[in-house]
């Protein structure tokens, strides 16, 4: 009863909706021009030509000369989140999303309204290209993980339903890249031992896992057999939250926005000191006027790092800044917690090892000389 709604290098997409005539140049979205700057999203053309996210933009441009460069809009990306958020709102109360252009539904108890799934999620994929111009893909099934694997199999669009008892013959002769958890330096390690397949994976028993990934592979051994790890429970009412009240009501978008950012690193610190993870934040802001405006956000992935935390707060920010009278406040609350377990590429030492490496060094620095004493979350955009 789940459907996953997943646009394609959303980056690109949201610059092709904008300017048709984009669709058939080779194009990157990448911030500035310098040696070290990383491709964040390749147009179609530019991926046929082998263009790849976190590229460096001098190699894309030694592999395509032609190549144009194009500066993130954010506010067009916003723009295009909350125009999708619109239409999958109108499906199913209970929606998060993953990333920017990803959007899982649970559509139990809609059956009545609107029939069954699958052609609910026919009718969604259709509005979504009508009204907006995105060709993404959608998948039914009976849980996250299998509608992830089936947006991943027919991307960059399309429709696929996975009937329930059906996972199994599903996954099993996917590529294993398509596994979540499955980057570059995991995905060669699997393929020198002959494990091409979601079903070779998934075929081999705990002992065979632990010999040659350690014990991290066993979580990618449970999602190959189509299990989603949840860990120890923590009650759901269980809040991490942060009120700040500032000396003199402000107006200034960039005190607003470091203020929130210590809020972050408060929050963030607490949560990885009990070893947990966050999948709903809720930004609070109360004005002069006496007007509290809240936006939340659910993530399917459930995050703990500062810079994590740093990236979606900003974005509720600005999208409640919308009024010029004075700030007094604001409330940042981390909820549904969970047992902190890494979604990413699990093995990549060279992304999310490092991200991590540091959080623990910065952590251990504020450990013993407070959380003032460094901070790692400036990356609210390299402010």
């Amino acid at each position: 009863m789940i459907i996953h709604l997943s646009i394609d290098e959303f980056g690109s997409a949201v610059a092709i909706a904008k300017d048709p005539s984009l669709k058939a140049l080779p194009f990157v979205i990448a911030q500035g021009s310098a040696t070290r700057s990383l491709v964040l999203s390749p147009s179609p053309v530019a991926r046929r030509e082998g263009i790849r996210v976190g590229m460096r933009l001098s190699h894309a441009r030694l592999l395509l000369p032609s190549l144009f460069v194009i500066e993130p809009d954010r506010c067009a990306l916003l723009q295009a989140r909350k125009a999708i958020e619109g239409v999958v709102a109108r499906y199913s109360p209970s929606v998060t999303a993953m990333g920017t252009g990803s959007f899982f539904l649970d559509m139990r108890g809609t059956t009545r309204l609107f029939g069954p799934v699958v052609d609910s999620a026919a009718r969604l994929r259709g509005e979504i290209h009508s009204f907006l111009g995105f060709d993404g893909s959608v998948a039914v099934a009976s849980n996250t993980l299998v509608a992830n694997v089936a947006t991943r199999a027919i991307a960059p669009s399309g429709l696929a339903s996975i009937p329930p008892g059906e996972e199994s013959s599903f996954l099993h002769p996917q590529p294993v890249t398509l596994l979540p958890g499955v980057g570059t330096k995991i995905a060669s390690l699997l393929h020198s031992v002959n494990i091409i397949h979601i079903g070779d994976l998934a075929g081999l028993d705990e002992k065979q896992v632990r010999s040659f990934l350690g014990p991290k592979g066993l979580e990618l051994h449970k999602r190959a057999r189509g299990v989603i790890s949840t860990g120890k429970a923590v009650s759901t009412n269980e809040v991490i939250e942060r009120r700040v009240r500032f000396a003199d009501p402000l107006i200034e978008y960039p005190l607003a926005k470091a203020a929130l950012r210590s809020a972050c690193e408060e929050n963030g610190f607490e949560l990885r000191t009990r070893g947990l993870a966050a999948r709903t934040l809720s930004l609070a802001l109360q004005w002069i006027d006496g007007k509290e405006q809240t936006r939340s956000i659910t993530l399917s992935n459930p995050i703990a790092l500062d810079t994590q935390l740093a990236a979606h707060a900003e974005i509720l920010l600005q999208a409640l800044l919308t009024r010029r009278l004075h700030l007094l406040g604001f409330a940042f609350r981390l909820s549904r917690l969970e047992p902190d377990i890494r979604t990413g590429d699990l093995f990549d030492p060279e992304n999310e090892e490092r991200r991590q490496r540091l959080q623990t060094a910065v952590d251990r620095i504020r450990s013993r000389y407070g959380i003032e004493s460094l901070s790692i979350s400036g990356v609210f955009h390299g402010k």
